[in-house]
Formats: C-alpha cells, structure tokens, sequence
C-alpha cells in the first residue's frame, strides 16, 4: 500500500523527470503537482510541487478540496482518478477551502511526464 501511495503522489506531483512520450492513439494523464492525504475534513493538500500547475494557481498544503470541475470530492482516490483522467493543455476549476473561506482556482493541466530508459 505504501508503495501504491508514493507512485500516486509522484504521478499527481508531476510524474518523473523526462521528456514526455506518448505513442499516436495511447492514454495520456493529467496531472496538476499535487499530493493528497484523507483525513476527518476530507481530501487535503499534502503537497504542492515546486513551478507546478497548482502551485501557479495558488494551491496550498493544507487547502481542503471541495470540488474539481464541478464534481464533489469526497475521497482521495476519487480526486486522483478525476486528475489522471484531465485532458493535458485543458484548465481545470478547483475549488478548495482554506482558513473558512471558499475558493475556486483555474487550475491548467499539465501531462505526466514518465521516465525514458535506454
């Protein structure tokens, strides 16, 4: 499970360095640089990656996530399908919670970036 949370995290925070390959016709995943924890209040911000999409769009640790693109979070996993599945070069609304007072950030995604070995 562990090694689950990590590979998520990493996927979420923007994957591995690399350049980004894809072949004509495959998935390509969204990303925002992002990790996320459960807790008692719901999906929160456990980290916001250095230069990421999120991060320009005023994402903090510690925002609760409330929405993204207009679909209630409740659970992490949901919020980490919701990301995967965003179209890369699209902008997403996130709506977070911080300190008592709602906000709703354009939030642009970005594609996961994988690892290239040779």
């Amino acid at each position: 499970m562990r090694i689950l949370t990590v590979l998520a995290a990493a996927i979420l925070l923007g994957g591995c360095a690399g350049e980004p390959a894809h072949e004509p016709g495959s998935v390509v995943s969204g990303t925002i640089g992002v990790a996320v924890r459960s807790s008692r209040e719901g999906v929160i911000v456990s980290g916001v990656g250095q230069g990421s999409p999120a991060q320009r769009a005023g994402i903090e640790v510690g925002d609760r996530l409330l929405r993204y693109n207009g679909a209630a979070i409740g659970e992490v996993r949901q919020f980490e399908r919701l990301v995967l599945e965003s179209v890369p070069g699209s902008v997403v609304h996130v709506e977070v919670s911080r300190g008592g007072a709602v906000r709703t950030l354009n939030v642009p995604v970005e594609q996961v970036r994988t690892a290239i070995r040779v």
